[in-house]
């Protein structure tokens, strides 16, 4: 299902649309969904001098300030990938959505693209970071108060990610939530998703 095939159902999204609307979503099935007791598969902890996973019961972020998933969906058009997810908790500046994609799993250093959502104010920047540390403006976000959609305009999209999205190959994405506070970093690993059953069809 794409932007194409939906456009009395979601006036609001495509062309680069992205105005905050929650309610254009409304019709998109979930891509994914998780209940509000769920535990991350994995939690990351980075501060000054440290870099390590750790349990849930010494997060100092866990299910705060929107890291805590509710509802991820995604779609798209020729002009671009579209997603949005909400949160069992009001959505603050310092949370971040990540979306690593992994160009096969055969190696510790397949994670070779990073999509970032930094949340910083009402409206802002999608980064996508490479493998060797390089970074570029690839979209834009638009949040309310549990609620927040973004582009990724897809000419600035890399190759193998588009063809994994279409189908071509064997690329996945880990969905993950992260919060800054403090010099404080914490992460919060939640599914993996093959690129292929990223989007709504």
């Amino acid at each position: 299902m794409t932007v194409s095939s939906m456009d009395d159902a979601l006036p609001g999204i495509g062309s680069q649309k992205i105005d905050g609307r929650v309610v254009d979503w409304i019709q998109v099935p979930d891509t994914l969904r998780f209940p509000a007791a769920v535990t991350p598969r994995r939690i990351r902890r980075e501060s000054p001098g440290t870099n390590t996973g750790i349990p849930p019961e010494d997060s100092l972020f866990l299910s705060r300030g929107g890291t805590g998933l509710d509802r991820v969906k995604f779609i798209s058009d020729d002009l671009g990938l579209y997603g949005m997810f909400t949160t069992h908790q009001q959505i603050v500046d310092g949370m971040s959505f990540i979306m690593y994609f992994y160009a096969d799993r055969s190696g510790r250093d397949s994670n070779i693209y990073t999509i970032e959502v930094p949340v910083a104010g009402s409206s802002g920047h999608v980064v996508l970071w490479g493998q060797d540390g390089s970074v570029e403006i690839a979209g834009s976000y638009q949040r309310g108060e549990f609620f927040l959609e973004f582009q990724i305009t897809r000419e600035l999209l890399p190759g193998q990610i588009t063809r994994s999205l279409q189908g071509n190959g064997q690329g996945s994405f880990d969905i993950s939530t992260g919060f800054t506070d403090g010099q404080v970093y914490e992460e919060f690993m939640f599914s993996s998703i093959s690129a292929v059953d990223l989007i709504s069809r």
